[in-house]
């Protein structure tokens, strides 16, 4: 093709083109240009709301950079600046996938009526044996460690409940499910790292609930640490560093806590606890199944709830008494035992009834003499 019919052909192309372009603007309906009034423009609340959820974003050390100058553009004096962009990260990371529900717990009224105590503790003690195989004094020591859970502030010492099986399937399992279904705001967990014990106890003052403590704790010098210092009110806390500046703080270790597992536990662990020797049922043994289905899982949950709504009660009516009452030393056990089952004693006493001999009866068993007996059979 030669010069003249090369440039013959694009100027018929073009032709075309243009025909063809003018043909479908035909077709289209005609279009306004925008006026710049249409153009809605950003309130100063909406820009504030841009600039803060910037800020959210941003890396600490790029923050650092812009918070004066975003203080002074906002208006927001730094320190609140700072509490609003942390209250929004941990929105953020609250909504994130994969990062964990926020720790709840249900506050559950007191009962309308005054509660009588005796009849209170042998109904929790009947729970822990409708579902549980025990031995001797079980379920009437887990009973008074679930009332201890609502008003361990008032002791000096916390004893552990320590739920020990010589191998698996022996319910100790169903014991803390029960015990997170009828202790003081009870979390559950069958694994926990050191820093995680401090800093939801100074944050929530839970019941702490560990499952499975054989498979972690042997090569964790830092969490027995962190476990043995919350058995006194005095012992019970630990110093980290956090932010920035390396500032440190002080976290509590101070709250009820119930280990299980299979096998020993650290003798410093055992020494601060109140151990209830498990065993798998035999065939005679008939209990009830804790995972219950249909009507019957409301009814038990409604039970369930009713007894924790008399604790409430009758914690809130007696608990002003503890101060007042101080049962004697048993003899037969050591200063670390009597320590453990004080707490325990006193509540018996408050309960009434034949509560105090029964549960003098359940300390020398499982705490006295015949302590190692019951421990190795």
């Amino acid at each position: 093709m030669n010069d003249t019919t090369y440039e013959q052909a694009a100027t018929a192309f073009d032709e075309v083109h243009e025909r063809f372009l003018s043909g479908i603007g035909q077709l289209l309906p005609p279009t306004t240009p925008l006026e710049p009034q249409s153009i809605v423009a950003l309130t100063p609340q909406t820009q504030r709301e841009h600039e803060l959820n910037r800020l959210s974003k941003l890396s600490p050390a790029d923050y650092g950079s812009a918070r004066k100058a975003a203080s002074e553009q906002l208006e927001i004096p730094v320190a609140f600046l700072d509490a609003e962009r942390d209250a929004r990260r941990k929105a953020e990371k609250k909504a994130e996938p994969g990062q964990g529900r926020e720790i709840e717990f249900e506050d559950i009224p007191p009962a309308s009526e005054p509660v009588n105590g005796s009849d209170l503790g042998d109904r929790l003690a009947a729970i822990f044996t409708k579902f549980a195989v025990l031995p001797s004094h079980g379920a009437e020591t887990l009973a008074l460690w679930v009332l201890f859970t609502y008003c361990y502030d008032r002791f000096e010492i916390a004893p552990r409940i320590d739920l020990r099986s010589p191998e698996k399937q022996c319910g100790k399992t169903t014991v803390l499910g029960l015990l997170r279904r009828l202790a003081w705001r009870a979390l559950l967990s069958s694994n926990i790292t050191p820093s995680t014990i401090f800093r939801v106890v100074s944050a929530h003052t839970p019941t702490l609930l560990i499952d499975e403590m054989d498979t972690f704790t042997d090569a964790n010098e830092e969490l027995r640490g962190i476990l043995n210092s919350g058995h006194t009110r005095d012992g019970a806390t630990v110093i980290r560093n956090v932010g920035e500046q390396h500032e440190p703080r002080t976290f509590s270790t101070w709250a009820p806590m119930a280990f299980a597992h299979i096998g020993r536990i650290p003798d410093t662990l055992e020494d601060r606890s109140i151990c209830i020797p498990m065993k798998r049922k035999i065939a005679r043994e008939r209990i009830a199944s804790l995972r219950q289905v249909g009507p019957a899982a409301a009814a038990l949950r409604l039970d369930l709830r009713t007894l924790v709504s008399q604790i409430v009660r009758w914690i809130a009516d007696e608990g002003p008494r503890l101060a007042c009452t101080e049962p004697p030393l048993l003899e037969g056990l050591n200063d670390r035992a009597n320590d453990n089952w004080a707490p325990l004693l006193s509540l018996a006493e408050m309960l009434g009834g034949s509560w105090p001999h029964r549960t003098r009866e359940a300390a020398l068993a499982f705490s006295g003499p015949q302590r190692q007996w019951i421990m190795n059979r």
